[in-house]
């Protein structure tokens, strides 16, 4: 994943996950998470709602009601 930040503008995860899901082993996200910037955002999303506002903070923009 360093390499892709490096030669990146923009690159990230995304970990979708239902309220009611259970996961096996580390999640992804606590694994990327340190390497979180400007370059390499981390966005969790678990409900159907949370979509557009962390794609927008994903992308930088502000996402308004």
């Amino acid at each position: 994943m360093d390499k892709l930040i490096d030669i990146s503008q923009l690159s990230g995860y995304i970990q979708i996950k239902g309220g009611g899901a259970n996961s096996w082993g580390v999640e992804m996200a606590k694994v990327f998470e340190p390497l979180s910037s400007e370059k390499f955002k981390v966005v969790k999303i678990s409900d159907k709602k949370d979509i557009w506002p962390e794609f927008s903070r994903l992308f930088g923009g502000k996402y308004e009601i």
